[in-house]
């Protein structure tokens, strides 16, 4: 089963969504609470719906640096680094 993978920064704006959406249940907003971030792309709401953006989102990052590695050092004749 694949695990879904995501970096620091869309996840920090799914959860701020989230509470977003839990506190305008509430008449209220995160901008009401100055020393909170907001999100930085107010249409991630819609990523959470859609699940081909998911499916998307949904790879190791490891896996595909090793991979590109491996297919650029026979590219080229050389060893990538980190």
């Amino acid at each position: 089963m694949l695990e879904l993978q995501l970096d620091d920064i869309t996840l920090q704006n799914l959860v701020l969504l989230e509470i977003e959406q839990l506190l305008q249940a509430n008449q209220r907003s995160l901008t009401d609470y100055p020393s909170m971030p907001y999100p930085e792309d107010a249409n991630c709401r819609t990523y959470l719906d859609n699940s081909l953006i998911l499916a998307e989102l949904n790879y190791n990052n490891q896996e595909l640096r090793s991979e590109f590695e491996h297919l650029c050092s026979q590219m080229t004749g050389i060893l990538t680094t980190k």
